[in-house]
């Protein structure tokens, strides 16, 4: 008798996955992407709200400066061509983007600078910030509410 290789039986071959198991990876997926995207959005916040401090601040050092060099504070935070240069800062910083800066208040002994956000849906919670002659900073949100602690923190 002749010695043969025993039948195979029919089994179908899985390569693949099932659309169960699909369905489950992609729900999976679009949830951490949810996650990671609203991360995302307020580490951007944060970062945007940074860079306006800090244009806050050199815009105060160019007043400080100005006042050193000339004895009073600019009346104005930009050039324009029919001023003096005793009227405007030196050295003009220009606004981030998507942010207004203004001198909202200017006396002989005191100035207050102010940035408000031209689309505060990025950052409802810090809409303007507001910096005074004494280093003291203020912040509002859109609804009104006073919000220095949290946009002003280190």
């Amino acid at each position: 008798m002749k010695w043969r290789w025993p039948a195979k039986r029919y089994q179908p071959m899985r390569h693949g996955f099932s659309l169960l198991e699909m369905l489950v990876v992609l729900a999976i997926s679009a949830m951490l992407m949810l996650l990671a995207t609203d991360g995302y959005a307020a580490v951007r916040a944060r970062a945007a709200r940074h860079e306006v401090r800090m244009a806050l601040w050199r815009l105060a050092a160019a007043q400080e400066t100005h006042r050193l060099q000339y004895g009073f504070y600019a009346s104005r935070l930009t050039a324009s061509p029919s001023a003096t240069a005793a009227t405007d800062l030196a050295s003009p910083i220009l606004p981030p983007a998507g942010w207004n800066f203004s001198l909202v208040a200017l006396t002989e002994e005191s100035w207050e600078l102010q940035a408000v956000a031209m689309n505060p849906g990025n950052d409802p919670a810090c809409a303007e910030l507001r910096l005074d002659t004494t280093g003291m900073g203020f912040a509002r949100a859109m609804d009104g509410r006073d919000t220095s602690r949290d946009c002003w923190r280190r």
